[in-house]
């Protein structure tokens, strides 16, 4: 539970750096469109539906692990708890894989 809590802190921290870098390049192609605000805007757009995919994937297969889990052995309240806790962790590993990654280049290219 501490490591989801500390990991999504982290992840809300580099989202706001993605955020703003981002919105300058993605805000200002509307008016003043150029190469490379179209390659962010792409990269950005393709970035969200590969993390919504795989953390769809990969919180459909804890899930499944979590009920053939359960099957065998009935899991206390606490236990259950723990696994639903599990598998939204498990869920958002991609996106916030992707917002570090993310954060660290946008960061270095605008400082």
């Amino acid at each position: 539970m501490m490591k989801a809590g500390t990991e999504n802190g982290e992840a809300s921290a580099h989202a706001a750096t993605t955020i703003a870098a981002r919105l300058p390049v993605l805000a200002g192609f509307f008016f003043l469109p150029t190469a490379a605000a179209a390659l962010e805007w792409n990269r950005a757009c393709t970035e969200k539906v590969a993390a919504a995919s795989e953390g769809a994937l990969t919180a459909w297969s804890e899930w499944q692990q979590l009920m053939i889990r359960s099957a065998f052995a009935p899991p206390s309240p606490v236990a259950l708890a723990n696994g639903l806790v599990r598998v939204s962790h498990k869920a958002g590993h991609a996106a916030r894989k992707r917002m570090r990654a993310n954060a660290r280049r946008l960061s270095s290219k605008s400082g």
